[in-house]
């Protein structure tokens, strides 16, 4: 990533944006490409020949990933005008399908074939056209995001969210909720590495207890999103008094 990043003024996006659209992402991962300090000042970059490759690499990327891939790109924090601009070359493009194999799928290829002329599942219709192989993954979009660290986010926009979480006030708590609910909704994956029972708890309590059904539905959209982006990670070890 490193010598796209560096080097980028010496064209080397546009031989990455070939080899995916030739083999693939299931042969040229695009995990490694989505990164904020490869991605993002490129697609930002002064020189417009520069911000016209990055764009049509990241094009290609949504020909492999489809719909996935403005979820991940969320994490680079884009302009407005970078994101338009983005959607509107997405409208004109076609689902992908490598034009090029490697010799390992080639040959897994001439295996199938054979086994089909073996069988006699050849072309009925007797055409030349061979059949289309599809080799695009389902790719998972918490595989290919990297974990974002949601708590840090939120006391550094709301200093006083615990506060606010158990504040008297069902307007205050509404507030902190709505703090809360983009980062948990959002976020594809949550960097697991804090203690989430500080936040866990009160919104179980929310949940249990509180009289306010705008409250209890923030609290519980915030805890599934919580929930979502953790995955295996989330652990809800919480025995909630309702009577306290």
């Amino acid at each position: 990533s490193s010598g796209i990043n560096a080097e980028w003024p010496l064209r080397p996006g546009n031989i990455v944006t070939q080899c995916l659209n030739q083999f693939g992402s299931k042969v040229f991962p695009i995990k490694p490409l989505i990164q904020k300090d490869l991605l993002k000042p490129v697609l930002e970059h002064k020189d417009g020949k520069v911000r016209d490759e990055a764009k049509a690499l990241v094009t290609e990327m949504y020909r492999w990933i489809g719909d996935m891939l403005p979820k991940l790109l969320t994490t680079l924090e884009l302009k407005d005008v970078m994101l338009k601009e983005l959607e509107e070359e997405w409208s004109k493009t076609e689902k992908g399908i490598p034009e090029r194999y490697t010799r390992t799928e080639q040959k897994k290829m001439e295996e199938m074939e054979e086994m089909e002329e073996e069988e006699g599942g050849g072309d009925e219709a007797g055409g030349d056209t061979p059949k289309e192989v599809e080799e695009v993954e389902d790719l998972d979009p918490y595989d290919l995001a990297d974990p974002v660290d949601i708590l840090k986010k939120l006391n550094k926009d709301v200093p006083d969210f615990h506060a606010k979480l158990v504040d008297k006030s069902w307007k205050i708590r509404k507030e902190a909720l709505d703090a809360l609910l983009p980062l948990a909704e959002n976020t594809i994956k949550i960097e697991p590495s804090h203690d989430f029972g500080s936040v866990v708890t009160p919104l179980a309590k929310i949940i249990a207890k509180d009289t306010n059904i705008v409250v209890c539905q923030l609290a519980a959209k915030c805890l599934a999103g919580i929930a979502k982006g953790l995955r295996k990670k989330y652990r809800l070890r919480l025995c909630v008094d309702t009577t306290a």
